[in-house]
Order: C-alpha cells, then structure tokens, then sequence
C-alpha cells in the first residue's frame, strides 16, 4: 500500500475542526432541503385542484404565476413569495441561490469544501439559512393556524415551529463543537 498521507489534505485539518466542519456542511444540506420543502412543496400545495389518474393536478395559474418567474421551481416559488406574499424578501431569494450552490458544492465536492472552505464561513452560512428557515416557518405557521381564535394573542413576529427549532439544535450542536475547539 503507498503511503500518500504527505498530500493528503485532509489531513492537515485537526480532528475537531473536521468534526464540526462535517456537522456544519450537513447541516447545510438539511437546510437547504427544509427550505426547498417550505418553499416549493406549500406553494404547489396552494395551487393544487385535484388528484387523479396521472397524478397531482395544479391550476394553470401555477404555470403563469410561479413557474413563468424562473426556470428552476425552487427560485420561480420562492421568488413569488417575495413578490406575491412578502414572506421572505429579494435578498431571501438571492441568499437561497447562494445555498443552493452552496449545497451543490457540499453534495458534490465535499473533500475541497472541507479543505479550502473556513469554519466560519461555513457556520454565517447556516445562520443565513436557519434565518430563511424562521421566516418561511413564521410565514407558514401564520397561513396555517393565525385564523384560529385559540392563537389569538400570538406574537406573529417571533412563532416559528419544529423545522426552526430543529435548525436552533443543529446550530447548538455545531456551535458546542466550535466552542469546545478554543
């Protein structure tokens, strides 16, 4: 067996620091995957007429009012919650397609992101998504359950449900191991 351990760059990172890297880069994946979900999968919902034979049928008016803004679901949605709703604003939808490539680079390439990226930059970036996260949750939660008169009194500002509470874990989780490194 050849010994490459002298430019193996891997191995020039210390065990913690690749620890918390490895939590960090995966807790981008399962952001971007939780906003993709709130995002394409609720604004589908919202257009949804009917089940049958073929499957899931959507008004036309999902063609011409979300898909029409882009050729990727996932930026022509989020785009029209900014637009149509507010629930997130231009820089949100600027900031999704930083993660998407983001999340495409972890996917993909993970050994060089976890050599050239820096812990920090990895951790802002999953404190821009869980921020994505709370607002598209609050925005939901609201749509969800804001006309019930048992939520009234609610502070609509700050409710947000498990998916940002799950985000809140894994940033705890991530941060411990970043503290615990010095």
């Amino acid at each position: 067996m050849i010994n490459n351990s002298h430019t193996d760059p891997l191995k020039t990172i210390q065990a913690d620091v690749l620890k918390a890297k490895l939590l960090v880069t995966s807790t981008i994946l399962t952001a971007y995957e939780i906003i993709k979900s709130m995002v394409v999968k609720n604004i589908k919902f919202i257009f949804l007429v009917g089940c049958g034979y073929g499957g899931y049928k959507y008004s036309p008016e999902y063609q011409t009012d979300v898909l029409a803004r882009h050729k990727s679901p996932l930026i022509a949605s989020a785009k029209y919650l900014a637009e149509r709703f507010e629930a997130i604003t231009t820089n949100d939808v600027d900031e999704i397609l930083t993660l998407r490539d983001l999340r495409n680079s972890i996917a993909h390439e993970l050994p060089s992101v976890l050599v050239t990226y820096e812990l920090s930059a990895l951790t802002e970036a999953v404190h821009l998504a869980r921020e994505i996260v709370f607002k598209l949750d609050n925005f939901w939660l609201y749509i969800d359950i804001g006309h019930d008169p048992n939520h009234q009194g609610t502070d609509w500002d700050s409710a947000y449900s498990n998916s940002t509470i799950f985000m809140d874990h894994l940033l705890d989780l991530a941060e411990s191991i970043t503290i615990a490194k010095g």
